[in-house]
């Protein structure tokens, strides 16, 4: 059951938060078993947790957890920026909600605290100084990469546990055991693209096409560092151009020509500039091609198109078709990436605090756990952890498949 103290409004100025309760369903408890230690004389109780189809042996603990979600809602919003940056906060919000209505079936009670930081770093200081901040299990949020650095100072003095849930911070400068970047980094998905490339493609050469914009300056320049870096890959990377000549890049062997425009109309030139060659070129681009309208699928086929992805519900899964449902239900309308950001990480850490407590970061590293859009597997990495997630799709017979790459 969820109980909500005071319905979260967007025209709310004040810096109370919003505080959810959601109280846990009657369940039936499990025996704990008690293992007499090895190397002292006090008696530590375990019980044995299922978790994601695998069996752990976990400290018994608390089943009461409060957690901080704190994000930029621009209550009262202003600026342009502002509201674009309420409306996704406010999509991720919704995201929350509905995965708030699982959560009471886990077994144990959550108290929400939502705080509107107002992408302030004055506002965020005022909420890390509130009295109830000291006692969190879990901080998620916020959003901004100065304030998530600061947060993540807070987190480390109190050792709290706080999941960045869209900023990747690269480099958290000092040991920070306590921050988790939920978003997959640029570097995370560079080594995930150059695993797919050695595993399938490693004997062809790789031709990157840049154009200087989003994908291009965070992907591809992760790549691009990284690849310096590797004397085994042969690689060659130009400018994106619609006047391209292929012939004086293409190798008369098979190539992976990997173009990170997100542009439709510089797309359209490189399919159909490479073409004549689609004998022996491979394409591959971004996952935001699939919205493109309008497009020959003939040629995607030709080309052996691939999409870089990091968006599970690309290919519609179990979870992911049941949180379309509950979400339409909840608000007459599809989720939006956001939205499924929201539902799958607060689902995530309020699992993680039911199954293992204070103690989840010693079960979680290197490990997998999938959700309905977002795939979480966090490894130690530059000081913190980072989320280790690429998906490469393709179609075959007319359908969208993954590319497994383990």
């Amino acid at each position: 059951m969820v109980l909500s103290c005071g319905a979260f409004k967007k025209t709310q100025k004040t810096e109370e938060p919003e505080v959810l309760v959601i109280e846990p369903k009657p369940k039936e408890q499990k025996d704990s078993v008690v293992i007499a230690p090895e190397e002292d004389d006090v008696e530590q109780l375990y019980e044995m947790v299922e978790f994601k189809g695998e069996m752990f042996k976990v400290p018994v603990h608390k089943k009461d957890f409060s957690i901080a979600l704190i994000l930029p809602f621009h209550a009262g919003s202003k600026t342009p920026e502002e509201r674009m940056r309420s409306a996704l906060m406010l999509e991720y919000y919704q995201g929350v909600l509905t995965a708030l209505d699982h959560v009471n079936a886990l077994g144990s009670k959550y108290k929400v605290f939502v705080y509107d930081s107002k992408n302030d770093t004055s506002t965020l200081k005022r909420i890390l100084g509130r009295s109830e901040m000291k006692e969190m299990d879990m901080i998620i949020g916020p959003t901004d990469q100065n304030q998530v650095r600061i947060a993540a100072y807070f987190a480390r003095k109190y050792e709290i546990p706080i999941f960045s849930p869209v900023t990747v911070i690269g480099d958290a400068i000092v040991q920070n055991p306590y921050l988790y970047n939920l978003a997959p980094s640029a570097e995370m998905r560079a080594e995930e693209f150059l695993k797919f490339y050695r595993k399938y493609h490693g004997d062809k050469k790789l031709i990157i096409v840049r154009d200087g914009k989003r994908l291009d300056k965070t992907f591809g320049a992760a790549l691009m560092s990284l690849l310096e870096k590797q004397s085994s890959v042969s690689y060659t990377a130009v400018a994106s151009s619609r006047s391209r000549t292929w012939t004086s890049v293409l190798s008369e062997a098979q190539n992976i020509v990997l173009h990170l425009s997100e542009d439709k109309t510089e797309v359209n030139y490189a399919i159909t500039g490479l073409m004549p060659y689609a004998k022996r070129v491979t394409l591959i681009g971004s996952e935001k091609w699939l919205d493109f309208t309008s497009m020959d699928y003939s040629f995607y086929k030709q080309l052996k198109i691939h999409f870089l992805s990091t968006n599970l519900s690309n290919i519609p899964n179990v979870q992911s078709k049941q949180m379309r449902i509950e979400f339409r239900e909840k608000y007459n309308g599809d989720p939006s990436e956001f939205a499924y950001m929201g539902y799958d990480q607060v689902l995530f850490a309020c699992e993680l605090l039911n199954a293992f407590g204070p103690h989840f970061p010693l079960f979680i590293p290197n490990k997998s756990f999938e959700y309905s859009n977002n795939r979480f597997e966090l490894v130690p990495s530059n000081n913190c952890y980072h989320n280790r997630f690429l998906q490469v799709l393709q179609y075959k017979d007319a359908e969208l498949v993954a590319v497994p790459l383990n």
